[in-house]
C-alpha cells in the first residue's frame, strides 16, 4: 500500500482516539444543568462537609441536604460491608430542585447528581421515602464504581471491563431495594407475555437476575465476581461472571429466562383475567401515555378526554378530546343491523351499533396524567410541564374550553397535578414544595389567589384526588414521613382529615361509587388490585388479576369502575368492574426451583427504619460553595502514537464550570509532514453555568485536522 495512504489511515485514527476522548469528557459526563441548558444563576450553593461527604445544595432546601448528609452517612458502611470493600474517598453530593425530574445518577468520579422534591415517587416506592432509597441506590454505584476499579485510569478501566448495565443497575436494586410492583413485577409481566425480555430496562431484568444469581451460587458469588482480576490485574466482567458461576452470561441469560417465564405463566395460570373481572372494551385513540390514568370520560358520556399517542411513530404526546359523532344517519345504522341478525335466532341480541368519534387534538407536549372534566362537561383541566419561573421544568394546570375551542395557564410554578372540578367549578389541585404536599383550591381562571386547603409539613406526598358528588368530600392517596401511601379523607366543610386504611403496602386512585363506598387500588397483593372500603370500614377485595388493574373513574352511566389495564396486548384496552363484586383470592402454588428467587435477600439489608433523617446535627459544618476552591478532576489520558498526545478534563464539584485541555504533537498529515519539526496543537475548552448566562469559551491551535 502507498506510504501516503497508510499515514492517512493513521492520522484518520489518531484523530479518531483525540476526539473520542475529548468527547466523553465534555458530553458523556452528565450534570443536572444539562437536560434543561439552564444555569440558574439565582442560586446560592452551600456544602455540608460530613466524614464521607460533601453534600453540595443551594440554599432554600438545607433541610432536604442535612436529612441527606445524615442518611448518606449511615448507609454508606452498610454498602461498603455489602461488597466487601474497606474504604471509599470522599463522595461528592450534589441535591437540586431546579427541575421537576424524578431521577438520579452517579459516575466514576466518586460524584452523584440527585433531584429532590418528589411527589408522585410514592406510588412505586411502598413504604420508603425517595431520599433514602435515592441516596442509597446511587451510593452503591459509587461503591460499585471503587470495588472494580484497576490500574487502569478510568474511564478505561470500565469500558474495558465491559460490565453489562443489567449488573450494574442489578446490585444497586439488590442490595438497597425491596421487589415491589413497580420495581419489578410489572415490568416482568408485561415482558414475558410481551415476548421481550432480551430488550427489558436493565433496572428491572437487573434485579431480577442479582435476585436468581444470589439464589443460585449464593451471596458470596457477586462479591467473587468483583473481587476477580485477570493475570495483567484487569477487572473483565465476561471472565470474572463464567470462572464465579462455571457458565457464561449467554447461558445464565437463558436460565434466567426460563426461570422467570416459568414462574410468571404459572402465576398467570392460577389468576383470574380481565374477561372474568368485567366488560372489556377499547378507547379510540393508537397508545395511551400511562397505567394509572391518562384518561377520563365526562360526566354526560359524550366526550373522552385521553393523554397519548394516535399514530405510533410520533415522538410526543397528545392531548385527544375524542366526541361521540352525533350526525350519523340513524336510519341506515339500523338497517344494518338488521340484516345482521339471523333469522333462525329469534332470541339473539341485537348486534351493538359501533360509536363513531370526532378526535381532536387540543395539545401536544409532556403531560402529567392527571385530567378531569367540569361538571358541566365544559372544561378540560389537565397538568403540563413546561418551563416557569428561573425556567425551571415543572408541572402547571391547564384550562381547556370545549366551547372555544382556547386553553389558558391557571397555575404558574405551583409543581401543580392532580385537578379536581367541584360542584361550583373551583379547581382543587394538588402542589408540592421540598418534599411537602398540600391540596389547594383555585377558581377556575386562576384570577383569585389559591387557597390552601391542607397545612401538611415535612416530608408528605398527595396523590389521586377525587370528590363526592355533593363535593363535600375529597378522597386521596398520602404518604406521610413514615412512608405508607394509604387513603385519607377530606372533609371540604369542616376541614378535619381522616385515615381510611392503614396497609404497609400503596392505596390510592380512590372513587366513591354511587353508594358512597370507596374504591380503591392497592399493592396489597403484589399486584395492583381493586378493593372496596364500605362505610362500615370493612375492606373488601374485588379482583384478583394476574396482570394488575387500575381503578380510574366510576361509569357516568352505571355503578360500574372504569379501570386501566396492562398495557401488554393494547394500552388502550379498559375494564368495567362491579364494585360489590367480592372474590377470594387464590393461594399460589410454585415450585421453589422457580420460585425461590423473588424473596431472596441480601445477608446485610439496609434497614432504613433504623436511619434517622436528624441523628446528627450539621449546622457548623455548613460552608458557603466556592467553585475555584472544589475544582475536581474528572479524567486525564495520554495517547504516545502517532505522536505523544493529552487530554485533561476539570470540573467544580457540582458541574457547573468545566474545563478541557488537549494538547501534543502529531507526526502525520498529508498537508504538512514534517518528521524533523511535528506540528503541535492545543485546545481548550471551558462552560460556565454557574451564574449568568451559560456560555462557554473554545480556543484552539494548530487543530485543523485533516488528511
Amino acid at each position: 500500500m502507498n506510504i501516503l495512504i497508510i499515514k492517512a489511515h493513521i492520522h484518520k485514527l489518531m484523530i479518531f482516539l483525540i476526539l473520542s476522548v475529548f468527547l466523553y469528557s465534555n458530553i458523556n459526563y452528565e450534570v443536572t444543568w444539562q437536560g434543561s441548558g439552564r444555569v440558574h444563576s439565582e442560586f446560592e450553593w452551600y456544602t455540608i462537609k460530613t466524614e464521607n461527604f460533601n453534600v453540595h445544595y443551594h440554599k432554600d432546601i438545607e433541610s432536604i441536604a442535612t436529612a441527606g448528609a445524615n442518611i448518606a452517612e449511615q448507609v454508606l458502611p452498610i454498602l461498603l460491608r455489602q461488597i466487601e470493600l474497606d474504604s471509599i474517598p470522599v463522595i461528592d453530593i450534589i441535591l437540586t430542585t431546579e427541575d421537576e425530574i424524578m431521577n438520579g445518577f452517579a459516575n466514576f468520579t466518586n460524584t452523584t447528581f440527585i433531584w429532590v422534591d418528589q411527589n408522585d415517587a410514592a406510588i412505586w416506592l411502598e413504604d420508603q421515602k425517595w431520599l433514602e432509597q435515592v441516596i442509597a441506590h446511587e451510593l452503591q454505584h459509587i461503591v460499585w464504581f471503587n470495588k472494580v476499579k484497576t490500574w487502569l485510569p478510568e474511564p478505561f478501566s470500565l469500558g474495558y471491563g465491559g460490565t453489562p448495565s443489567w449488573f450494574v443497575e442489578g446490585i444497586a436494586e439488590y442490595y438497597t431495594e425491596d421487589w415491589r410492583p413497580y420495581r419489578s413485577e410489572i415490568n416482568h409481566k408485561y415482558n414475558i407475555l410481551k415476548n421481550s425480555t432480551s430488550s427489558m430496562d436493565p433496572h428491572h431484568d437487573g434485579f431480577s437476575k442479582i435476585k436468581l444469581m444470589a439464589e443460585t451460587y449464593g451471596d458470596s458469588s457477586i462479591v467473587k465476581l468483583l473481587d476477580h482480576r485477570s493475570k495483567y490485574k484487569l477487572f473483565k466482567f465476561d471472565k470474572a461472571f463464567k470462572e464465579t458461576t462455571g457458565i457464561s452470561v449467554a447461558q445464565f441469560n437463558d436460565h434466567w429466562r426460563r426461570t422467570v417465564s416459568t414462574y410468571y405463566y404459572g402465576y398467570r395460570s392460577q389468576k383470574e383475567t380481565y374477561e372474568d373481572a368485567g366488560v372489556v372494551s377499547k378507547l379510540p385513540i393508537s397508545k395511551l401515555g400511562s397505567l394509572t390514568s391518562g384518561f377520563k370520560f365526562s360526566s354526560d358520556s359524550m366526550h373522552i378526554a385521553m393523554i397519548g399517542k394516535d399514530e405510533d411513530d410520533n415522538n410526543y404526546l397528545s392531548l385527544i378530546i375524542a366526541s361521540i359523532d352525533t350526525t350519523s344517519n340513524n336510519d341506515k345504522d339500523k338497517k344494518k343491523e338488521k340484516k345482521k341478525r339471523k333469522d333462525e335466532d329469534k332470541d339473539e341480541k341485537e348486534e351493538k351499533k359501533k360509536i363513531k368519534f370526532n378526535k381532536n387534538e387540543i395539545d401536544f407536549g409532556h403531560f402529567h396524567q392527571s385530567i378531569n372534566w367540569s361538571k358541566n362537561n365544559e372544561y378540560l383541566a389537565y397538568s403540563k410541564y413546561h418551563y416557569a419561573n428561573n425556567n425551571s421544568r415543572v408541572y402547571d394546570l391547564c384550562l381547556y374550553d370545549l366551547n372555544s375551542e382556547k386553553k389558558e395557564w391557571i397555575t404558574n410554578d405551583l409543581r401543580a397535578t392532580y385537578p379536581v372540578f367541584t360542584p361550583e367549578n373551583e379547581i382543587i389541585f394538588v402542589s408540592h414544595t421540598n418534599s411537602t404536599s398540600n391540596l389547594y383550591k383555585i377558581d377556575m381562571h386562576g384570577v383569585k389567589q389559591k387557597k390552601q386547603l391542607t397545612f401538611f409539613r415535612g416530608d408528605v406526598q398527595i396523590l389521586t384526588p377525587s370528590i363526592s358528588k355533593d363535593g363535600n368530600e375529597l378522597i386521596f392517596g398520602m404518604a406521610t414521613e413514615d412512608g405508607n401511601l394509604d387513603i385519607y379523607l377530606l372533609n371540604l366543610e369542616t376541614n378535619d382529615v381522616s385515615r381510611k386504611t392503614f396497609d404497609e403496602s400503596v392505596d390510592y386512585l380512590p372513587i366513591f361509587d354511587n353508594d358512597e363506598n370507596i374504591i380503591f387500588t392497592s399493592h396489597r397483593t403484589g399486584i395492583p388490585n381493586l378493593f372496596k372500603l364500605d362505610k362500615n370500614n370493612s375492606i373488601t377485595q374485588c379482583t384478583d388479576l394476574s396482570e394488575g388493574v387500575w381503578g380510574i373513574q366510576l361509569d357516568p352511566k352505571e355503578n360500574l369502575i372504569v379501570a386501566n389495564t396492562l398495557n401488554d396486548v393494547d394500552s388502550t384496552r379498559i375494564i368495567k368492574i362491579d364494585p360489590n363484586r367480592a372474590i377470594d383470592p387464590i393461594e399460589t402454588t410454585f415450585n421453589k426451583q422457580f420460585s425461590n428467587w423473588r424473596i431472596h435477600q441480601p445477608p446485610q439489608k439496609i434497614d432504613f427504619n433504623e436511619i434517622g433523617r436528624n441523628k446528627v446535627d450539621y449546622s457548623n459544618s455548613i460552608i458557603k460553595y466556592k467553585p475555584l476552591k472544589n475544582i475536581k478532576h474528572v479524567m486525564s489520558s495520554v495517547l504516545p502514537f502517532p505522536g505523544i498526545i493529552g487530554t485533561t478534563n476539570w470540573m467544580d464539584r457540582i458541574g457547573r464550570n468545566m474545563f478541557s485541555v488537549s494538547t501534543g504533537s502529531y507526526n502525520y498529515t498529508l498537508k504538512n509532514f514534517k518528521e524533523d519539526f511535528p506540528p503541535t496543537f492545543f485546545v481548550f475548552s471551558y462552560t460556565n453555568a454557574y451564574n449568568g448566562p451559560l456560555f462557554g469559551v473554545n480556543y484552539f491551535y494548530n487543530s485543523n485536522f485533516s488528511a
